[in-house]
């Protein structure tokens, strides 16, 4: 990640029990913000390397217009392992769309999506 950009510390407060047994740690963290660089190809690695590393709080923009910030994950050891019995297992797999990023959302324990265009701000 030597590319990127580091910028601006913030802080984020854990405080709801379902949201703390996601996160890393519980209570206040320091959280560093991260400016994703070049085209839409070189800015999804860029996440996808800080997706696999650990939990990552993405904000961006939803296609209805509304705004989420979302922790996400692609960390082997976080995501949940495949069943035979999970609908995606059973179906044909779809081809990779390079605009949207798929990832683990830790608070609500399901495979969620974004399009990497509508990145607001990227948190580590």
């Amino acid at each position: 990640m030597a590319d990127l950009e580091q910028s601006q510390h913030c802080w984020q407060v854990c405080c709801c029990p379902e949201e703390s047994a996601s996160w890393p740690t519980h209570g206040t963290r320091a959280m560093t913000q991260i400016t994703l660089t070049g085209d839409r190809s070189e800015r999804r690695a860029q996440l996808t390397e800080m997706l696999i590393e650990g939990i990552v709080e993405v904000t961006f923009t939803k296609l209805s217009g509304e705004s989420r910030t979302m922790p996400c994950t692609l960390k082997p050891s976080i995501i949940p392992p495949a069943r035979a019995q999970d609908a995606a297992s059973q179906k044909k797999v779809r081809g990779l769309n390079e605009a949207v990023m798929v990832a683990w959302c830790t608070d609500r324990s399901e495979w969620r999506s974004f399009r990497i265009d509508n990145v607001i701000s990227v948190n580590l």
